[in-house]
């Protein structure tokens, strides 16, 4: 923005002759993801869930080197973002209790969108071994990520996560299987 960057923007928006860019599409694919991340994702959803979401898009936008793949999944992602920030101005999570199971709803719905955009990703680069290889990496960080970095944060340093809902209350479940397992 401080050097002409918003104003390079707003110009490639204005002409209608001139397309965006390779790199002014993944820079507005890192702004969306990013921008999703904090101000959808994280006060509504499940943290473990948000991160594997986040990493999910994130990892697979940029890993495989494909701008159409880039465009796909970034429409993709602004598309179920958008019906998600629909429903929560129409106010139907206003109601949710943390001592009812609708309280998991959001969580449900933002999982289900993390598996099927898995399918979506897994159709589109089936073709090559290679992709393959380089999905099954992406998945695995953005599962490992979450699954060291929520526990450490919440049960070692004692943090509070922004959302805990319904894979974080399964870790104090387990914490606590676990802990009386040990005691007992």
């Amino acid at each position: 923005i401080k050097d002409g960057g918003m104003k390079y923007l707003l110009q490639l928006f204005k002409e209608k002759k001139a397309g965006i860019d390779d790199p002014t599409y993944r820079m507005m694919a890192i702004i969306l993801a990013f921008f999703t991340f904090i101000y959808i994702n994280i006060p509504r959803i499940d943290f473990f869930i948000c991160i594997m979401v986040f990493l999910t898009f994130f990892i697979s936008a940029f890993y495989f080197e494909d701008m159409k793949l880039l465009k796909k999944l970034s429409f993709i992602t602004l598309i179920a973002h958008v019906v998600f920030f629909i429903l929560i101005i129409s106010n139907v999570f206003k109601n949710l209790r943390a001592d009812d199971l609708t309280y998991y709803i959001p969580d449900i719905i933002y999982l289900t969108y993390l598996i099927l955009f898995i399918i979506y990703v897994f159709f589109q680069i089936k073709a090559k071994k290679e992709n393959i290889r380089k999905f099954i990496t992406i998945l695995l960080v953005a599962l490992i990520v979450p699954l060291i970095l929520c526990p450490i944060f919440r049960f070692s340093f004692l943090i509070p996560l922004p959302k805990e809902g319904m894979i974080i209350d399964i870790m104090h479940e387990i914490k606590y299987i676990i802990s009386g397992a040990l005691k007992g």
